[in-house]
């Protein structure tokens, strides 16, 4: 195992390092960022403004593609926001390869597998003078059969990169998230980021931190609440914790057609084209 110092060589303090992120201060090794994104324009962004921001302070920065896209174009575009890319990626400081290529088809996330490849990258890193390493990786590749996997993967990476020089950015796409997944990356990411059409949003998450069960919270703060009547509030912030139509009609006591009945009225009265997009405004509280 890699134990690369993951402190500044001046007092011993924590080297922090800038993320790129316009809403985040500059952020100590061993940070795991979760990326709600909207667009792939939104996408090639932020990995942009992470690359760039690692490359400049000497990092080895790597993606790992979801599928669809293409690399070369993916380069293309992001030569507009990475100065001399082209130079980065001759030296062997920004690598890109797809997803499956790394993958191979497999039925199963390795969890031991994908984090001694992340010490060999790490190790390779620093023998060749980076100061650290910095990845990118998306949910694209994975389907239902993977998720309690990838979820346990994501649990168990913020432990894994405790004192080394990595920073992560995992990426989801808006559209097709889930309230579970939204709620699961709020729980188990200490920064969730939400990118829409250039606007950069913190989600915030109140009632998944507080003790008090969430239908006392009442989805306090977003831009919108008081247009629902206390039931939907209600309703609302057990969905948004990742609580299934029939978990929530339970715990309310009412039928599960009763609560999609309250998450139909929500999504008019809130003009919400998806319930994802639902979800991400009351994380943000837009």
């Amino acid at each position: 195992m890699v134990k690369a110092a993951a402190t500044s060589a001046a007092g011993g303090g924590p080297d922090l390092r800038q993320t790129g992120i316009p809403i985040l201060d500059a952020l100590p090794w061993g940070e795991h960022i979760c990326l709600f994104y909207e667009t792939g324009d939104d996408l090639l962004e932020a990995v942009g403004r992470y690359f760039e921001a690692g490359l400049s302070q000497n990092e080895y920065c790597y993606w790992m593609m979801p599928d669809e896209i293409d690399r070369d174009a993916a380069i293309a575009a992001l030569r507009d926001w990475v100065p001399h890319l082209d130079a980065h990626i001759e030296r062997g400081a920004a690598d890109f390869t797809h997803e499956s290529d790394w993958f191979h088809g497999r039925k199963e996330l390795a969890l031991d597998m994908i984090l001694d490849d992340m010490q060999t990258r790490l190790g390779n890193a620093i023998g060749r003078g980076f100061a650290g390493i910095r990845g990118t990786s998306s949910a694209h590749w994975r389907e239902a059969y993977l998720w309690p996997t990838y979820r346990l993967y994501e649990e168990v990476l913020g432990d894994a990169l405790s004192g080394l020089p990595i920073l992560i950015l995992s990426t989801h796409e808006l559209r097709e998230a889930s309230a579970a997944e939204i709620a699961n990356a709020a729980r188990v990411h200490q920064f969730s980021i939400l990118l829409r059409q250039g606007r950069w949003e913190l989600l915030q998450t109140p009632w998944l931190t507080a003790r008090q069960p969430p239908a006392q919270a009442q989805v306090a703060g977003f831009a919108g609440a008081d247009l629902l009547t206390a039931r939907e509030r209600e309703t609302l912030a057990r969905l948004a914790e990742g609580a299934s139509n029939k978990a929530v009609a339970r715990a309310l006591g009412i039928s599960p057609r009763t609560v999609e009945f309250h998450r139909a009225n929500i999504m008019r009265k809130l003009h919400a084209r998806s319930f994802a997009e639902l979800l991400a405004r009351v994380h943000t509280g837009g």
